[in-house]
């Protein structure tokens, strides 16, 4: 069900070339589509890790490096990302049981899949009335907080991998006690200490709401 971490920022050549200079092997950047500027590396335990540019290929504007950035550049865990085999089931948890807003959709049909991203914010993209604006894309690709992107597929037969978190499962802070949602919702939770509740979405994917 997990899927990868991405990290954004501003200049993904100088990134990537900081990385491999660590002898990490990282793939070539491209512009993907309308989707974004992006590369892929493996971290030492294996999980994908994606590098982000905040702008498409075409509007990049090299900004002035920071050497004494591990990246040469400020940086940020730019994106979370799951897989759903029912989007519907998986927006009603994150959308509607826990408050997150849907900032963007971005249907990839070349490969079959769209990408939904939600965040905890009270902003609004560039294009609030259509969501999948391509406008919106970049904008999101500049916020300074993590979104959580879902990947849908139909068909996408999952089984979350185990109970670790980061792997099977990933742990949440929110501003405020979720469970008046999650009960109003009808969304089973178990509460496992104190301010901290336990979900698993119907991916089976563990889901911790410290708040």
């Amino acid at each position: 069900v997990y899927w990868k971490i991405g990290i954004g920022l501003p200049d993904v050549d100088l990134g990537r070339d900081k990385i491999m200079a660590k002898n990490t092997i990282v793939s070539e950047a491209a512009q993907f589509m309308e989707i974004g500027y992006l590369c892929h590396l493996k971290d030492p335990a294996n999980n994908s890790l994606e590098l982000l540019q905040d702008t498409f290929e075409k509007n990049f504007v090299k900004p002035e490096p920071k050497p004494e950035l591990t990246l040469g550049q400020p940086a940020k865990i730019g994106q979370i990302t799951i897989r759903s085999s029912n989007i519907d089931a998986t927006l009603a948890l994150y959308e509607k049981a826990l408050g997150m807003k849907l900032l963007s959709i971005q249907s990839v049909d070349k490969y079959g899949f769209v990408l939904y991203f939600l965040a905890f914010t009270e902003e609004n993209p560039p294009n609030s009335e259509d969501l999948h604006a391509v406008e919106n894309r970049e904008w999101l690709w500049q916020r300074p907080y993590t979104t959580l992107e879902i990947q849908y597929k139909d068909g996408f037969d999952l089984n979350a991998l185990d109970s670790e978190v980061g792997v099977g499962g990933m742990e949440i802070s929110a501003e405020e006690d979720p469970r008046p949602g999650l009960t109003e919702a009808k969304v089973h939770f178990t509460e496992v200490e104190d301010n901290k509740v336990q979900i698993v979405d119907n991916d089976g994917f563990i889901v911790w709401v410290k708040f």
